[in-house]
């Protein structure tokens, strides 16, 4: 494919939120799909700040 997409994997989802409310999936969703358009704008104008911050958060953790 070509293009700029997002691709949900059911299976995540699922392994997070199995056991949880439809509202609670809507919400998982829609911060999903915010959180990726907020990648997808920023790589459009050339900053990585929310990049930045996840490989950040992720040595964070990796550390503890």
């Amino acid at each position: 494919m070509l293009g700029c997409f997002i691709v949900f994997y059911y299976g995540s989802f699922v392994a997070l939120l199995e056991d949880e409310s439809v509202d609670c999936w809507k919400a998982e969703i829609i911060d999903t799909v915010l959180h990726e358009i907020q990648h997808h704008l920023e790589s459009l104008a050339g900053q990585e700040d929310l990049a930045k911050k996840e490989i950040e958060e992720l040595a964070k953790a990796l550390k503890s």
